[in-house]
């Protein structure tokens, strides 16, 4: 149990969340899922302390401390309504854990490794997560912060900008999508 200091201590620091609580909605109301639906993790660069933090080693300049004991090539399932929860290990000390509404069986493909439908599934559409990190990344605003907090909010300000870039390509079918969107096109619109 924390001491009340403790639970103020606690609410200091992670004040930044609370902006971004307000956000995740407006994100929400602008966005229609469609019946495929494929969710990722984003990862932010930073460096400095951080009570959020994690390490990955598998991505520049990060490191990854994972405790996993499947047998290679395993699957466990489960089902709740109309949702199924999977978990597969593709290798030694790697688990990967889906969550899922458009796959109602578990079928597993004949091949030596096992493989799930459903990830065979979202290794086809999962470009659209990788094509965001891409341009969040092209077209940033961010600065170096040695603080955690502007480094989100710099972040919410580049998938703001993104968004917006998208509802604009949609309400502006006629611009060529080839084309090569300069500052000034898209700022003057």
């Amino acid at each position: 149990m924390l001491k009340p200091e403790e639970e103020i201590e606690i609410q200091i620091n992670y004040r930044p969340l609370d902006l971004f609580k307000l956000w995740l909605p407006t994100l929400q109301d602008s966005y229609i899922a469609y019946k495929n639906l494929t969710v990722d993790e984003q990862l932010l660069t930073f460096r400095g302390r951080c009570p959020l933090k994690q390490f990955i080693s598998e991505k520049y300049g990060k490191e990854k401390f994972n405790i996993a004991w499947r047998d290679v090539y395993s699957t466990i399932f489960g089902y709740q309504d109309k949702t199924m929860l999977a978990f597969y290990c593709p290798k030694k000390g790697k688990i990967v854990t889906l969550l899922l509404t458009m796959h109602d069986s578990s079928q597993i493909s004949e091949t030596e490794k096992k493989k799930l439908q459903m990830i065979i599934d979202y290794n086809k559409r999962m470009s659209g997560v990788d094509t965001m990190d891409k341009l969040v990344r092209t077209y940033t605003v961010k600065r170096q912060a040695k603080k955690w907090p502007v480094t989100v909010f710099y972040n919410m300000i580049d998938i703001n900008v993104l968004n917006t870039y998208i509802i604009w390509c949609h309400l502006n079918e006629d611009w060529r999508i080839k084309k090569v969107i300069n500052d000034k096109t898209f700022s003057c619109s």
